[in-house]
């Protein structure tokens, strides 16, 4: 079990706050980052947390996590609903991977009901707010690999 893990938010995360917050909440991507590190630090890990539009950023800090053996919290944002590309690279990894989802996907518009990551990924939390984050956590802190 690894005490690294990696927290990697995708496109518009870095506008939480601002961007629809009758969806999101008025927290912004820094509260967020705040609040994984305050929880990881209760559970004895290590949080390394980012955010980026960018799907190729998002898959180079994957290839680092499997590289330095951490495992990964992924809200990949609308990544999550086409990238073929993205849940290939998550497949490929050796490392454990939950997908996290601030708000409920499945009440959601239609496009947003299908992740192609959760064939790919250990298990997928939704519609909790940050407290889908805390979930993640402390399964990647109490899992076995």
């Amino acid at each position: 079990m690894s005490t690294e893990v990696f927290v990697i938010n995708g496109p518009n995360l870095g506008r939480l706050g601002q961007r629809q917050p009758e969806i999101y909440g008025r927290q912004t991507i820094q509260d967020l980052h705040e609040h994984c590190a305050r929880v990881a630090t209760g559970l004895g890990l290590v949080v390394h947390t980012f955010q980026s539009d960018s799907l190729d950023a998002i898959m180079n800090l994957l290839s680092k996590a499997n590289e330095q053996k951490a495992d990964v919290i992924l809200n990949a944002g609308s990544f999550t609903h086409y990238s073929y590309e993205l849940a290939n690279s998550v497949k490929s990894l050796s490392v454990r991977v939950v997908e996290v989802h601030i708000s409920n996907l499945s009440k959601r518009e239609e496009f947003r009901k299908k992740s192609v990551l959760a064939p790919v990924v250990q298990g997928s939390i939704a519609g909790f707010g940050f407290e889908s984050y805390t979930l993640a956590l402390t399964y990647l802190a109490g899992a076995k690999t």
